[in-house]
C-alpha cells in the first residue's frame, strides 16, 4: 500500500487555506497599488486606508519578516513570516509570498494567517505519510463515493490499479463493494466515524482471492461543515483471522474431547470400574 494515485502539495499555502488567503498588488518600491476585500477584512483596513501608502507603515516591525530567500530583482523577500498592525488594535501573524507579475514592474503579495498555513501544512505531511504506508491502506472519496485518492496496489485489492472515480462496488465482487459502500455512505450522511469494521473483500478480476480487513472511516467537512466526502482507513486483518478461527477450532476440539473423555469416567465409576483395583 505504498504508492499513491495522486500527489498532496508541499508548498507555502495549502489548497484548503484558500479561504483565508489575502492579496495585494505593490510596485516595485512596495507602495500599495491594488488592495482587494480580502486584504481588508484581515487587517480592517480599507482599500482607500492603505492605497497610495508604502506597505512597510503595515508592518508592526519593519524588521519582523524573516524571509526564506529574497525575490531577484527586488529588495524583498520571495516568502517568509511577519506581523501586520490590526486596524483594530493588535497584530495579525501571517505567512506570505511575494511573486512579480510577468510583463510588469508589479509585485503580488499572498498572505494568510499563520496558524491557518500551518494547519494546512501540518494536515498535508499527516496526509504523505499515510499515503507512504505500506500496512496501512487510505483511500478518499467524494460525496457521490467515487474515489478520489488512494494508496491501495493491485496486489492488495486483487485486480487493476483503481483510476479515479471508479466506485468501490466496480473493483470489488457486487456484494463486498456494496457492503463498504453502505458503511462508507453512513459515515457521509451521519457524521459518526466507524472504527475497526470488519469487512469481506473478494476481486471478480481473481477467483479465490479473498481479504479480511478491518475498516475506519470519518467524514470529511469544509469550513462551514458541509460533508465534502469521506475517508477509509484499511488494515489487513486476513492473518489475525485465520489465527482466531484456528484457536477457536482447537478450544471446539478441546471442549469436545474433555467433554468424551468425562464421560468415559462417569461410566467406569457408574458400573464400579473408577480406575481402582478390589481387593
Amino acid at each position: 500500500m505504498s504508492e499513491s494515485s495522486d500527489h498532496v502539495g508541499s508548498g507555502s499555502f495549502a489548497l484548503d487555506a484558500f479561504d483565508a488567503l489575502a492579496i495585494a498588488v505593490l510596485d516595485e518600491d512596495g507602495t500599495v497599488r491594488r488592495w482587494p476585500p480580502e486584504a481588508a477584512e484581515l487587517v480592517g483596513y480599507d482599500a482607500a486606508d492603505v492605497r497610495g501608502r508604502p506597505v512597510r507603515d503595515l508592518l508592526a516591525d519593519a524588521s519582523g519578516a524573516s524571509p526564506v530567500a529574497p525575490l531577484e530583482g527586488t529588495r524583498f523577500p520571495a516568502r517568509g513570516r511577519t506581523l501586520l498592525r490590526h486596524r483594530q488594535g493588535g497584530t495579525v501573524d501571517v505567512t506570505f509570498c511575494v511573486h512579480r507579475l510577468e510583463g510588469s514592474t508589479e509585485l503580488l503579495v499572498l498572505a494568510a494567517p499563520t496558524q491557518r498555513v500551518s494547519e494546512q501544512v501540518r494536515g498535508a505531511s499527516l496526509l504523505r505519510a499515510l499515503f507512504s504506508q505500506d500496512r496501512i491502506g487510505i483511500s478518499i472519496h467524494g460525496p457521490d463515493l467515487g474515489l478520489l485518492r488512494t494508496n491501495v496496489l493491485p496486489e492488495t485489492s486483487g485486480g487493476p490499479p483503481a483510476p479515479p472515480g471508479v466506485r468501490l462496488r466496480d473493483i470489488l465482487l457486487g456484494e463486498d463493494g456494496d457492503s463498504i459502500e453502505a458503511s462508507l455512505r453512513q459515515v457521509l450522511e451521519s457524521g459518526v466515524p466507524l472504527v475497526g469494521e470488519e469487512k469481506r473483500t473478494r476481486s471478480p478480476q481473481a477467483p479465490g482471492w479473498e481479504r479480511s480487513l478491518g475498516m475506519s472511516a470519518v467524514r470529511l467537512e469544509d469550513g462551514e461543515r458541509h460533508p465534502t466526502g469521506v475517508a477509509a482507513l484499511f488494515t489487513d486483518t486476513t492473518e489475525a483471522q485465520r489465527a482466531r478461527r484456528h484457536l477457536d477450532l482447537l478450544r471446539e476440539a478441546a471442549i469436545s474431547v474433555g467433554g468424551s473423555l468425562d464421560v468415559v469416567r462417569t461410566a467406569q465409576q457408574l458400573t464400579g470400574g473408577g480406575g481402582t483395583r478390589a481387593g
